[in-house]
């Protein structure tokens, strides 16, 4: 038994290493196409116009983070691919009432919100706002039904039609007229092709779903909607706080600065991280099921590997920016190069915690890292404001409350994980408890 458990185990690494390699290889190439236009689009565009965008993609992310309901988190960890398709059925009924919905307040409120954070120049696009909202999340759902039958390869095809189709709206438009409405339509377009290409490789079945079915797997993954919702949307304010923020003190160039510095240097993120993490989130679920003491070498293996990785290319990126920024992007976009040292550390850290986030769902204990998002936002949130004298001081206290945040995270989890091995029973991954 012994030695079947072990080949077991070698071969489970096989498929997880081979799995990430494909996911990697679409992240490459995806990333290759950012890089390359980068020097294109910064040349056509002016920081308030990467500013302005910045702040239409902040808005948008506030609401995706909320939609739908965080179900689609879960369509990637059920083993029967029956019930992960009516999760995907419900995640796709929830973000059209959402849209409908955020189309209502943006009717009502968006003037208003707009103007406060400084960013008047919206005002004509704020209807393209919920489209960008439902198309993000159709996005979402097609890549976890992708992960979900374990198609990591066509999730790589699909990361390289999104960007290529982005970038080449936005030079194009840009060559011709560049005004901020090139940069959200890149955005549009690119989110579109995502999803045309992952749901014509993973088709989700709606035929073969009832209204019953539906009800039964929202109540059984109720967890999402009334904990993970929680956390991801104070994570998300969080993590948006600082484009608001330096919007309304600083002006749309700040964050035009703010937006490149965080482009480049989660390009690691995108790189490695998101390969990963999906790999982990399936392999992680399989794990959790059998053994938590799988799943914790799994958890240490990973975010080991990670940190490694992440080393070179971003503490390349920090020390190399004074010198490469002005060269690569122009040189008006100097300001950028300093932005990119005083963040390097909370994108480091970022980038070996992300990846094994969803650890805290397979194990069902979602209410941690909750706490912990909550918590550390308001504490984020507050350094900012509190140091918000200059554009540069809000930043330091961004970064280190940031790194703080990543590697609490990280110790909280191996805790949780440890403390599950050594005995206390799991409840099942993802499972809700009576």
């Amino acid at each position: 038994m012994a030695a079947l458990n072990r080949i077991r185990s070698w071969a489970e690494r096989q498929h997880f290493a081979a799995n990430v390699a494909k996911i990697s290889a679409g992240s490459v190439a995806r990333t290759a196409i950012s890089l390359l236009a980068l020097p294109v689009a910064t040349r056509l565009y002016s920081p308030d116009a990467f500013g302005a965008l910045q702040v239409f993609a902040s808005i948008v992310s506030l609401f995706v983070a909320v939609g739908p309901l965080k179900y689609e988190a879960a369509i990637a960890l059920p083993e029967d691919a029956v019930e992960s398709n009516h999760l995907a059925v419900l995640s796709v009924a929830l973000s059209a009432v959402i849209a409908i919905l955020v189309f209502g307040v943006i009717s009502l409120l968006g003037t208003r919100v707009l103007v406060f954070m400084n960013a008047g120049q919206l005002e004509e696009y704020k209807f393209l706002i919920p489209l960008d909202i439902w198309l993000a999340m159709m996005f979402a759902i097609a890549r976890q039904t992708l992960v979900a039958k374990k198609r990591f390869g066509t999730l790589g095809t699909t990361s390289v039609a999104h960007v290529a189709c982005a970038q080449s709206v936005t030079i194009g438009y840009g060559w011709f007229r560049p005004e901020v409405l090139g940069l959200i339509l890149g955005r549009l377009v690119g989110n579109c092709a995502g999803v045309a290409l992952a749901l014509r490789r993973a088709p989700i079945r709606f035929s073969s779903t009832s209204l019953a079915s539906v009800r039964r797997v929202a109540l059984k993954y109720r967890k999402f909607p009334l904990v993970n919702t929680i956390g991801v949307l104070a994570n998300t304010v969080a993590t948006e706080a600082p484009v608001f923020l330096l919007a309304r003190f600083f002006g749309a160039e700040s964050v035009g600065f703010y937006m490149m510095t965080t482009n480049i240097l989660s390009q690691p993120l995108a790189l490695v991280g998101e390969s990963v993490g999906r790999v982990f989130l399936r392999y992680g679920a399989e794990a959790g099921a059998r053994n938590a003491l799988e799943l914790l070498q799994l958890f240490r293996t990973t975010v080991r590997n990670l940190a490694l990785m992440a080393l070179v290319p971003l503490l390349g990126v920090a020390l190399l920016a004074p010198w490469v920024v002005p060269i690569v992007l122009g040189q008006e976009w100097q300001e950028a190069a300093v932005f990119m040292q005083i963040l390097m550390l909370a994108k480091y850290l970022e980038l070996v915690m992300v990846p094994v986030s969803t650890t805290f769902s397979i194990v069902n204990r979602q209410e941690v890292g909750v706490a912990l998002m909550i918590g550390f936002g308001i504490v984020r949130i507050g350094a900012m404001v509190y140091f918000s004298g200059s554009a540069y001081s809000m930043l330091v206290a961004l970064s280190i409350s940031s790194a703080a945040f990543s590697g609490i995270y990280i110790l909280a989890t191996d805790v949780v994980l440890r403390r599950i091995a050594a005995g206390e029973p799991p409840p099942g991954p993802a499972q809700p408890r009576p």
